[in-house]
């Protein structure tokens, strides 16, 4: 085989023409794609980096968010049990209080109709002693009892008092005296009585005798409005009045 100069220059200069073409048209543009390839994926990369990133700030926040809101959870819990705890005690309290309440009014109701039937347990008792009195002094009466009772009766006229006095004489003014005994009056005892009158009275006053056996026993006389009770009926019925009245 010849070595041909002239071939061997041309195939040197084809050579040299091909990679120049090669660097111009191929080389190049390939390497312009790989370099925009090579910065699409290096970008692609710093932008997935920093989503990463921001993902695990996210993550950060919302574990920190997850943690204040069990924080804040817990301590609405505990809040509301408080609330509920002082809620139930005030309940409870209230509770108590009415039923303290109704207690002390029960007792109260109680205790007043306790008292109303000891009222009325001792007024019949009273009424029954009363009538138990008056059987007895009825069958105590007779005119001795009555003499004795209308010289206590005369005895008492005579030593009252300066405003009984003024009272009885205001009393009798321009009246008659009306004198009731459960048995009849003798005729000392009548002057007795007229002559204890006119003493408490200043004035002879004319006085009427009748007999009514429900006075039981002793003296009673009228002067107008006003009444002088020396009676065994009148004493019983002041004696019941009175302690009706204070019971």
């Amino acid at each position: 085989m010849q070595f041909d100069l002239s071939t061997f220059v041309l195939e040197i200069f084809n050579f040299l023409v091909l990679v120049w073409l090669l660097q111009h048209f191929l080389y190049r543009p390939v390497r312009d794609i790989i370099d925009r390839r090579q910065r699409a994926i290096e970008k692609s990369m710093g932008d997935a980096a920093a989503a990463r990133q921001e993902a695990e700030q996210l993550k950060t926040q919302y574990a920190a968010r997850m943690s204040d809101w069990e924080t804040e959870k817990r301590r609405l819990q505990d809040k509301l049990q408080q609330d509920l705890s002082v809620e139930r005690e005030q309940r409870m309290t209230a509770l108590q209080n009415t039923l303290a309440d109704e207690r002390k009014k029960t007792e109260i109701l109680e205790q007043r109709r306790q008292a109303d039937i000891m009222q009325k347990n001792e007024r019949a008792a009273m009424a029954q002693a009363g009538q138990f009195a008056a059987q007895l002094l009825l069958r105590a009466a007779g005119p001795a009892l009555n003499g004795r009772l209308a010289e206590i009766f005369i005895n008492d006229l005579n030593n009252l008092p300066a405003d009984r006095r003024v009272e009885i004489e205001k009393a009798a003014a321009g009246a008659d005296a009306r004198v009731i005994s459960a048995f009849p009056l003798d005729g000392g005892q009548r002057e007795s009585i007229t002559a204890a009158l006119k003493g408490v009275t200043g004035t002879a006053i004319a006085c009427t005798f009748s007999i009514d056996p429900e006075v039981i026993c002793g003296v009673r006389i009228g002067l107008g409005a006003y009444l002088l009770e020396g009676s065994i009926a009148g004493e019983l019925q002041f004696f019941t009045r009175n302690w009706s009245e204070a019971a």
